[in-house]
């Protein structure tokens, strides 16, 4: 067994132990969060002090005694002796059954009676029933496309031919077989990607609904348990992401070799298509749904949020499971699909340069050292037994114990297996770490202007004081501060990564290649991008999660609201505190994973358009189009072969078009 066929296989075992744990945490709540049995005994008799007494001056109803308190989610079972000749009802306010014992018949006998509470039932059963109806809809709506461009790509093969690897990898085949080969390839990887997607949004999704109301009885226990629950059940996605995009890149790579990176597009694709439905038709959704509700309850009738007789809070709180729960998965699926799909083909070029795979299967080992840094940090994840504590502390130090675990791994792998590459092992391991360091900025600056404790949405609080005119404006300049921190941040970030590998000696390479040196030196760059936005998202399993909670904390927070609505008593006070603060940072972790997302997409723009220079151009060498009118990229001549022109300044041109769009 090869070197890389080991670190394949350990691959493989990481995706599978990523899904693995996605099935345990899916598990977990339902196991560990029984319905809660309570038990209460009582004697019936015509004197009876919990009875009412009626008209006749007779006790015809008997209630729960009042010091019994009935837990959020409970089961009560109430054993009844009735001791005289009347009919007795028995039920308790918020409780489902109403029952009556006859008089006669169980004089005498111990009968027992069930009652449930309804309400949060009533609720979660409405978000429940919305948010799978939209996505069958949705669903029904994107099949027929994708029947359509499976057949589009596998055809596409007849417009572009192969790959030179692709016809090195399957040497003993005629072209017409290879190009059948890769189009079959393409098409079923388009679907796998768009199973994929559409798996971790679905699944996610109604894993976040089952949560919800089981965070809402949880916040009757204790802070921590609720938190718990929400960013465990938050997991469940974003293991779900991390398992089955390591999973479908490494699985094309082992089947096709080096030819995975003609398949890869179609992998790429897929869940880019589901993506675009998912979170654009879902961010619609939420956000109309999120306005209308205000709108109706706050303004016109100006009753609070997610009060019970505003009939459109059912849709705002299916809103936020459609749209920032399955619609954010689906989009951070798809940078997670594009950024492997860019570095390998970028990899792919590099290894064609130097002659070393090493560059193809760094940026799988680093995905899957995010598989198990993330699982370790999700565990780190615990909130205090008390009534109070900080969430976002909580999340945030599983966070940065993922980050801390994953740079340390990044290390220890380049240090064993980039030993022997050009340029040496620190320079992908510095734009891996890079990357990681971007996440982790990007978080900390949403996290101070949006969190509830930071100077920005104070002073924005403060604006409301003298009316909605100020209120506006100071919220939009808030928000324009806080992109261009962000730009600035993701725009270091690629000029670091410019900076770490432009050092590169390319001489001697560029000689053997028959290229210019500062062709082969865009090779490495552009590398070095890729792996930046590989960093990047290494965390993916901790990003989702924390996207996730954000959904169910606030579903939870609008189901103790219209489920207790009419509860005074100090315990559901509490519960209602409790869920009050964990929807107050799920609107914070909302945000930073939305910053993580655009980031995120920033440096895939850049790195896909370096791997579109080099796919377009040596498909264009292939074509036998001339070198003057080829996109000018490195491989715009065959290897070994001098140019006969190579146009750098339009190349570098190019560079900073995509750049500047990218940010901008």
């Amino acid at each position: 067994m090869t070197r890389t066929t080991r670190y394949l296989t350990l691959l493989a075992f990481a995706a599978a132990t990523s899904l693995a744990f996605a099935g345990v945490a899916a598990a977990q709540p339902a196991k560990t969060h029984k319905q809660v049995v309570q038990h209460v005994k009582l004697v019936v008799k015509s004197d009876e002090q919990h009875g009412k007494k009626g008209s006749d001056g007779k006790w015809h109803d008997a209630f729960l005694p009042a010091s019994f308190k009935v837990k959020a989610g409970a089961k009560v079972v109430v054993s009844v002796v009735n001791y005289d000749d009347m009919a007795h009802s028995f039920h308790s306010k918020g409780l489902k059954t109403n029952a009556i014992i006859m008089p006669g018949t169980d004089k005498g006998k111990l009968t027992k009676f069930t009652f449930v509470a309804p309400k949060k039932q009533e609720v979660w059963g409405a978000i429940r029933e919305g948010a799978d109806t939209y996505l069958r809809r949705q669903l029904r709506s994107i099949l027929p496309l994708i029947v359509l461009l499976t057949f589009a790509l596998f055809l596409s093969v007849y417009i572009v031919p192969p790959s030179p690897e692709a016809k090195e990898r399957f040497a003993g085949m005629d072209e017409n077989s290879i190009r059948l080969l890769i189009g079959i390839a393409r098409g079923i990887a388009f679907i796998l990607g768009a199973s994929f997607s559409l798996a971790v949004g679905q699944i996610g999704m109604r894993m976040a609904v089952h949560a919800n109301v089981r965070v809402a009885s949880a916040a009757r226990r204790s802070f921590g348990d609720a938190l718990r629950i929400a960013y465990r059940a938050g997991t469940i996605t974003g293991m779900l992401t991390d398992g089955l995009g390591l999973f479908g890149g490494t699985l094309i790579f082992i089947i096709m070799g080096k030819a995975a990176p003609d398949a890869l597009l179609g992998f790429g694709f897929g869940g880019t298509l589901l993506a675009l439905f998912m979170r654009v038709g879902g961010g619609i959704f939420t956000k109309a749904a999120d306005v209308g509700a205000d709108l109706v309850g706050k303004v016109e009738a100006g009753i609070p949020e997610d009060d019970p007789r505003n009939p459109a809070v059912i849709a705002d709180l299916v809103g936020d499971n459609v749209g920032d729960c399955a619609g954010m998965a689906a989009d951070i699926f798809e940078s997670y699909e594009v950024t492997i799909v860019s570095a390998l083909i970028l990899g792919l070029a590099l290894t064609s340069l130097t002659g070393h795979i090493e560059w193809i299967i760094y940026p799988l080992l680093v995905r899957g050292i995010g598989v198990l840094s993330s699982i370790i940090g999700t565990y780190l994840v615990r909130g205090g037994p008390g009534k109070s504590g900080d969430a976002m502390k909580a999340i945030f130090t599983g966070f940065l114990s993922s980050a801390a675990i994953s740079v340390v791994l990044f290390g220890i792998v380049a240090l064993m297996y980039m030993q022997g590459v050009p340029g040496g092992w620190w320079r992908p391991f510095l734009a891996t770490t890079v990357g990681v360091l971007l996440a982790i900025l990007i978080d900390r600056l949403t996290e101070y202007f949006t969190g509830t404790h930071g100077a920005p949405v104070n002073s924005i609080k403060q604006s409301a004081d003298t009316g909605p005119a100020t209120l506006i404006l100071s919220g939009v300049s808030v928000g324009y501060e806080s992109s261009v921190w962000a730009i600035i941040v993701i725009a270091a970030t690629i000029f670091a990564s410019i900076l770490i590998f432009s050092g590169v000696d390319v001489t001697t390479l560029a000689t053997q290649a028959g290229i210019s040196p500062e062709a082969a030196r865009i090779s490495f760059i552009l590398y070095g991008v890729a792996m930046t936005g590989i960093g990047m998202l290494t965390l993916t399993g901790n990003n989702v999660a924390m996207d996730s909670y954000g959904p169910i904390s606030d579903n939870a927070n609008g189901i103790g609201e219209m489920a207790w609505h009419s509860m005074e008593d100090d315990e559901t006070k509490a519960a209602q505190q409790i869920m009050a603060d964990l929807d107050a940072v799920g609107n914070t972790t909302k945000a930073i994973t939305k910053g993580v997302a655009i980031g995120s997409a920033v440096i895939a723009a850049v790195s896909l358009f370096g791997s579109f220079l080099v796919d377009v151009s040596r498909s264009q060498s292939a074509l036998g189009i001339p070198v003057a009118q080829q996109i000018q990229s490195f491989r715009a001549f065959p290897p070994r072969q001098k140019p006969a022109s190579f146009n750098l300044d339009r190349v570098l041109e190019q560079l900073q078009d995509a750049s500047g769009a990218g940010v901008h």
